[in-house]
């Protein structure tokens, strides 16, 4: 008895598969491939947007915004706090003197002071004698040399003495003397006579620097030097 015959699987369909498997993994693998690629491209688009943005900015900046001068073509100003400060001062005026104007009694007075130095006797009969001024920080002083009368011997007689300087006149504390001033800085009268100024230069005695640095009134008498007689 002959076997029933039975089909054997064709190995046809096997290998039909095995190529549909592998065409279906190269579908996958190429579609990978495309979307990898088209990833690349859409970032490359998106650079290239990027850059062409920045040159297009870099453009318009150039050509909006004036030129900056050169380094070195201009000094740089320092940066102050105060805005006003870097602004140029105003000349400032010198006062003009008006001829109505009149200074007060304190400038008067201290105008008409005699000047420093030493003042010597218009008359020869006093040439033994003189008188002295200093003056400093708005304080005078004077010293009074009263020698003997020419061709007679005999001690001079000193006195330093403060000066007071008032509305009415100068006057010398130790005598209360007036001491007027001829119109002039340069010549002065006391109950003596007239004296003149003859020596710009003094040489302060202690008593002299005494007065100078003192306050108020100030007087010291003394005796001075011996004076032959012709």
């Amino acid at each position: 008895m002959k076997e029933p015959f039975s089909e054997q699987p064709q190995p046809t369909n096997k290998i039909q598969e095995n190529r549909s498997s592998h065409q279906g993994q190269e579908s996958s693998e190429n579609l990978g491939l495309d979307n990898s690629k088209k990833d690349f491209w859409v970032e490359l688009l998106g650079a290239s947007v990027l850059v062409v943005g920045m040159i297009a900015y870099a453009i318009y900046r150039f050509w909006t915004e004036p030129p900056l001068p050169p380094i070195g073509s201009q000094p740089i100003q320092p940066v102050s706090p105060n805005p006003l400060a870097s602004l140029p001062a105003s000349p400032q005026k010198s006062p003009t003197r008006s001829t109505n104007s009149k200074p007060d009694r304190s400038q008067q007075i201290y105008q008409r002071a005699p000047s420093s130095g030493v003042y010597y006797a218009e008359s020869a009969v006093y040439a033994n004698s003189r008188r002295e001024v200093l003056s400093r920080n708005g304080r005078f002083c004077i010293r009074l040399v009263d020698g003997p009368k020419t061709q007679t011997s005999g001690y001079q007689q000193e006195v330093v003495s403060s000066l007071s300087l008032k509305t009415n006149g100068i006057f010398i504390d130790a005598t209360n003397d007036q001491l007027k001033l001829d119109n002039s800085s340069t010549e002065m009268r006391d109950r003596v006579g007239l004296w003149q100024l003859l020596e710009a230069k003094v040489s302060p005695t202690p008593e002299m620097e005494e007065c100078l640095t003192k306050t108020g009134k100030y007087v010291k008498q003394m005796q001075g030097e011996f004076v032959g007689g012709v």
